[in-house]
């Protein structure tokens, strides 16, 4: 008998850290499944998902009792992205519960499903701070409207399937290995426009408040969802916020940055277009399995520390 994880996105941030997590707790009995999915063409996706069922389906008729647990950690939209990046992320998402709507009753009777949601995109223009799991959503942008969208795909989901779905209302993930290159990711930026010595511009201002998150205690709160998931009801969807419960201004950022890399971030402040959608105060908490809480256990100065040597190791290999 074999739990497998399915973890799609697994080359992002969080996607690499949750199997990272599985990693380090894995027994002979579990598993964890990547398969590369073209995430650009929701028809060539909808062919990876149904043959990945297939296989998954086979397996289990050769061993039953195997079960199956789901990682959604995708999704290449950011808060700059254009409609278009939306509907083929809602697309590829709609051709992947309809794949695994497919799964022999017995893996569907105990699937378990993890949705790596957006605390900032969906209660971007609620009020008043913190924000919960029973606080009202209101997005203000495309990116939020499109967090909320996936959130039903996938409740549907559970209420046509009898799947367990948690939808995790993420805070701002950073650490070692983010993308410098999709426009986000405040404490990655920062930090290595204090490398480089170059300038970072900044489009809030300087007290705005966010919730950061230390990308791998991200990824045991997910591994821990999947598993209080895993005893609710069948068609149960829980919603959860997975966040570190510290309000933490950008000049608190700024202050933490120059102790660490000994080098005073240049920041230019600007306008933009895109400083609609974010507002002054998105500090979370949480009142659902409050015991996962306690897995947001790195501290903002020690988070900040190892994002720096990663981007330092980076920068060295990049110019030996």
């Amino acid at each position: 008998m074999t739990d497998t994880l399915w973890v799609l996105g697994a080359g992002g941030l969080l996607g690499s850290a949750v199997v990272r997590a599985s990693a380090s707790r894995r027994t002979d009995r579990e598993s964890v499944l990547v398969v590369p999915v073209p995430w650009d063409d929701p028809e060539a996706a909808a062919v990876v998902f149904s043959e990945t069922v297939a296989r998954l389906n086979r397996q289990y008729l050769s061993s039953p009792g195997d079960t199956l647990r789901v990682a959604w950690c995708a999704g290449a939209g950011v808060v700059a992205s254009q409609q278009d990046q939306f509907a083929r992320e809602a697309a590829v998402v709609e051709a992947l519960v309809s794949a695994l709507g497919e799964l022999v009753p017995g893996l569907l009777a105990g699937l378990s499903v993890f949705v790596a949601s957006s605390a900032g995109g969906v209660y971007a223009g609620s009020s008043p701070a913190p924000h919960d799991e029973f606080s009202a959503t209101s997005a203000l942008v495309p990116y939020g409207f499109a967090k909320l969208r996936l959130e039903q795909q996938f409740s549907e989901f559970a209420g046509a399937s009898g799947a367990r779905v948690v939808l995790g209302r993420i805070a701002n993930l950073y650490g070692p290995g983010q993308n410098l290159g999709k426009g986000q990711g405040l404490i990655s930026t920062l930090l290595w426009g204090a490398l480089q010595g170059s300038p970072v511009k900044v489009y809030v201002d300087l007290d705005t408040v966010r919730d950061y998150l230390f990308v791998d205690d991200a990824a045991a709160m997910v591994m821990g969802s999947l598993d209080l998931a895993a005893l609710t009801d069948p068609g149960t969807v829980t919603i959860k916020v997975i966040a570190s419960g510290n309000r933490v201004t950008v000049f608190n950022l700024l202050h933490v940055v120059r102790r660490i890399s000994s080098q005073r971030p240049l920041v230019v402040q600007g306008s933009s277009p895109l400083r609609t959608g974010q507002v002054r105060d998105l500090s979370l908490t949480s009142r659902v399995w409050p015991e996962l809480d306690e897995l947001a256990s790195t501290s903002l100065l020690v988070g900040v520390h190892r994002t720096y040597l990663d981007l330092q190791r980076a920068r060295l290999e990049a110019h030996p």
